[in-house]
């Protein structure tokens, strides 16, 4: 059961890279910024409390698994199908079926539990991660993983490697054994109502979520918060916590600079299919000025954390605020294009 050909790449977003290569595989061509952006990937959440192992408050730079997935389908009228278990036997034996009759398929799995991770440990657990399994030989599965901390090529895992990352205990956040894959595509796409709605949604997560967690209004209460984390949480925890904010975000993870580059991207290619906008063009070198302050704000912490430079809660504390700054004034701009749209 291996799909021959099937257009494996390295992505940026596990979940929006594969999507791009399932595309391909259907004979689509979309690059992966417009994936991302379409199916509204940015997004921004501080929960002020323990939500994930070896951090303090948990940072979320990115929607629910699969979320990107239904929102781009939703607008590109592409017919998909997701699927969750309770019975790990029918999750693995519908994987096997749907291999069978040469259907790609799309996983989520925790990230720590699949072994072709040597980078990962268990303080680094995920269980959002986006693959797809693209056959299975003897007792090993074929994995197109898009990540590009990976080497070139196909990865592969034993089934029961495989099955303990796509089942794993999780609380609120188990995936069970959660599968995606694509049933049909139509033969012309709506890019610019997409286009339209894609940012629309984005604008609305980052501006207009009432509560104090959410989009700008998190990262001003990031910025409030962070100052105190050592008075909280103590020195250790707390400069514990902050390498894995980076980590997740900048390393192991996608979700700082990388998606404020990828978002810039996106605003690029979406200012062709409205005569070269220049809005759209001025705000996607904007946000691309967003994820180099990103990468300065990621340096100062390593920095920090390292002895490097003095520890100081408010230097980061500051750096966050003008950030917050930088992407209010981006998504006002941005909110008020849409709305003649």
């Amino acid at each position: 059961m291996i799909i021959e050909n099937y257009p494996h790449k390295r992505g940026i977003h596990c979940e929006s890279g594969s999507i791009k290569n399932l595309l391909d595989f259907y004979g689509v061509d979309i690059p992966e910024e417009m994936i991302f952006g379409i199916g509204s990937g940015y997004d921004f959440i501080n929960f002020p409390f323990e939500f994930t192992p070896n951090t303090n408050e948990s940072i979320l730079y990115r929607s629910r698994p699969t979320k990107i997935l239904s929102q781009f389908s939703k607008r590109m009228n592409i017919e998909y199908k997701t699927q969750t278990f309770f019975s790990q036997k029918k999750g693995i034996d519908t994987l096997d079926s749907l291999l069978a009759k040469g259907i790609p398929v799309g996983i989520l799995a925790e990230i720590f539990l699949l072994p072709y991770f040597a980078e990962f440990s268990a303080g680094d657990r995920f269980p959002g991660h986006h693959a797809v399994i693209v056959g299975k030989e003897n007792d090993e599965y074929i994995v197109s993983d898009t990540h590009f901390l990976l080497r070139e090529g196909l990865s592969r895992i034993s089934s029961d490697d495989l099955r303990k990352a796509r089942f794993a205990k999780g609380g609120l956040m188990a995936i069970r054994g959660r599968i995606f894959y694509i049933k049909s595509v139509p033969d012309k796409f709506d890019f610019k109502t997409a286009i339209i709605e894609g940012i629309k949604e984005t604008c609305y997560k980052m501006m207009d979520i009432p509560m104090p967690f959410f989009g700008i209004k998190g990262l001003y209460f990031y910025s409030k918060r962070i100052r105190k984390y050592e008075k909280r949480y103590g020195s250790k925890k707390t400069w514990s916590s902050l390498k894995w904010h980076i980590r997740m975000s900048e390393d192991a993870g996608t979700g700082g600079s990388g998606f404020r580059y990828m978002y810039g991207n996106f605003l690029a290619q979406a200012a062709t299919y409205f005569d070269n906008d220049p809005t759209l063009l001025s705000l996607s070198n904007y946000f691309k000025e967003i994820g180099d302050k990103r990468q300065e704000l990621s340096l100062e912490t390593i920095r920090q954390h390292e002895n490097r430079n003095e520890k100081n809660l408010n230097v980061l504390g500051d750096m966050i605020y003008s950030i917050a700054q930088m992407e209010e004034k981006a998504f006002i701009e941005l909110r008020e294009w849409v709305k003649t749209k």
